[in-house]
């Protein structure tokens, strides 16, 4: 396995959100918090950009997360105060609705549906492109004060959607925490629009990634990696970093790839996909570890954040052969 990096491709202005590659693996999609959304092909060249008009006159562009459909015909972009379907051709607005989502985004059903996190505790999951109501799920559990589910996941081409949390907690007026309640993943069925299973019980959940080509949820602990089938029954684990958790995680069809979150060096690790054995390492200049991963569905191609020079944000594109 050769993984060899390609040059930087620059152009956003601030902090850049993880990139989303079309199902093809030509293009990749990325924005930053100040608005800027770009459309590239693997190769750097830039065929699309914008920057998303903010939510009202006091407020300023943002982009915080994006999604392209599994179908290749639309990008989903959170925007600050919206969430707004457009065309891969020109970034032209398709269809937009105010006030849902605060979070993370992410396609089901083949591009069908979109499902949608709001950082308090509830999930909203809306058909594509009328935005349709296909349901809502409320997550917390008990009566803490605060609850948090900010980490999701969907089938791309089924109907579960995979949401972790951290349980809810108490707190004094000083932030210390009186009770804490019991994280774990909730798996939900958007076509039966139930909550179907939780696993990871009592696990901290630091990410979440489906795996379309084994049938598969990977869910990313603290010192390891589980997987997990669509019924949530679990299939195997695997430690790439035993006294640390994965910063990233990111799946391909021919492998997965991490990026420790301390280490004493930064850099990218990579699993076969079907026995999780290591298969390269690629160690990376600077003291930091990406803070995300994306990859074309084949493996080829997959790119991470540099850091900024010059207040230029911009992405490193990778090859693997």
């Amino acid at each position: 396995m050769r993984v060899t990096p390609r040059p930087v491709s620059g152009g956003h202005t601030a902090l850049i959100e993880r990139a989303s590659f079309s199902p093809d693996g030509e293009r990749f999609v990325a924005g930053d918090g100040n608005g800027g959304l770009i459309i590239r092909t693997h190769g750097g060249e830039i065929t699309a950009k914008i920057r998303v008009p903010p939510a009202g006159a006091s407020s300023n562009s943002q982009v915080r997360a994006v999604a392209w459909s599994p179908d290749g015909s639309r990008i989903a972009v959170h925007e600050y105060g919206s969430v707004g379907l457009r065309r891969p051709a020109d970034l032209a607005a398709e269809a937009e609705e105010k006030s849902i989502g605060s979070g993370p985004l992410a396609f089901g059903g083949g591009g069908r549906w979109l499902a949608l996190l709001s950082s308090g505790a509830s999930l909203s999951v809306r058909g594509v492109p009328a935005f349709d109501d296909l349901g809502s799920h409320f997550l917390s559990r008990g009566s803490f004060q605060y609850f948090s589910a900010d980490v999701l996941a969907a089938d791309p081409h089924g109907s579960l959607i995979a949401v972790g949390d951290d349980g809810g907690c108490d707190e004094t007026a000083m932030g210390a925490t009186t009770a804490r309640g019991e994280p774990q993943v909730t798996l939900i069925d958007a076509d039966r629009r139930a909550q179907i299973r939780a696993i990871e019980r009592g696990h901290p959940i630091f990410g979440l990634e489906f795996d379309p080509w084994r049938g598969r949820l990977l869910t990313v602990l603290h010192g390891d990696v589980g997987a997990w089938s669509r019924t949530g029954e679990a299939i195997a684990r695997f430690a790439p970093y035993p006294n640390s958790y994965a910063r990233t995680l990111a799946v391909s069809e021919r492998w997965i790839a991490t990026a420790p979150s301390t280490d004493d060096r930064a850099r990218i690790d990579f699993f076969d996909p079907d026995t999780y054995e290591r298969l390269a390492t690629v160690d990376l200049p600077g003291p930091f570890a990406p803070r995300w991963i994306a990859a074309s569905a084949d493996g080829g191609v997959f790119v991470t954040p540099e850091l900024p020079r010059n207040r230029d944000f911009a992405v490193r594109i990778w090859t693997v052969e």
